[in-house]
């Protein structure tokens, strides 16, 4: 068994323990039980998943998280947006308007707690700290989201991608969306080390 084949598995394998740990996060935050389950993860170059994404015209929201070498995205469909504000910043007697533009506050808010949930499993595991920027969300669709991500990332070299597509559920919605870990060569290189 080759070193860098068992360093993927345990990345992968963490990656989905991560979003694992973000339900009991996203229930203290909304109040509400949460189930994430990662329904599949794979890793391959970015140039593989930029095809794969090409044909899905779906509008997404895309909140980015960088750190240097790397970028970790949350895509979640628009049409949840909606759902996700309610459950997250609901609207009360007091501000009958809730917050101002929901959609994407709570999506930021989201992403946040699934993003810093599967980094610190990952930053424990090798013993590193990750410093993630705080999110920008943008909306479009998955293909180009990814592309900016991959603009995020200033180092040259080839870029590989983590994708898990995740189902996310409460007792009031239901919705898929998609963790993207993009890292640059030296960062694989660094993460696979430390796993190894």
């Amino acid at each position: 068994m080759d070193d860098d084949g068992q360093a993927e598995r345990e990345l992968l394998r963490l990656i989905g323990r991560g979003v694992s740990d973000s339900a009991d996060r996203l229930a203290k935050i909304s109040r509400t039980e949460w189930v994430t389950q990662t329904v599949s993860i794979s890793m391959a170059p970015l140039a593989k998943f930029q095809g794969v994404l090409a044909g899905d015209a779906e509008e997404h929201f895309g909140a980015h998280f960088t750190l240097p070498g790397g970028v970790f995205l949350v895509m979640i469909p628009s049409r949840s947006g909606p759902a996700f504000a309610d459950a997250f910043l609901p609207a009360s007697k007091k501000h009958p308007e809730g917050v101002k533009d929901r959609e994407r506050s709570s999506l930021a808010e989201i992403s946040n707690i699934v993003v810093n949930a599967v980094a610190a499993v990952v930053a424990d595991a090798c013993g590193m700290a990750l410093m993630l920027s705080a999110p920008e969300v943008s909306h479009g669709r998955k293909a180009d989201l990814l592309r900016e991500a991959r603009e995020m990332v200033s180092s040259s070299g080839e870029k590989s991608v983590v994708m898990a597509y995740v189902h996310m559920s409460s007792e009031a919605l239901s919705s898929d969306c998609s963790v993207v870990v993009l890292m640059s060569e030296a960062w694989q290189a660094r993460l696979f080390a430390a796993l190894e």
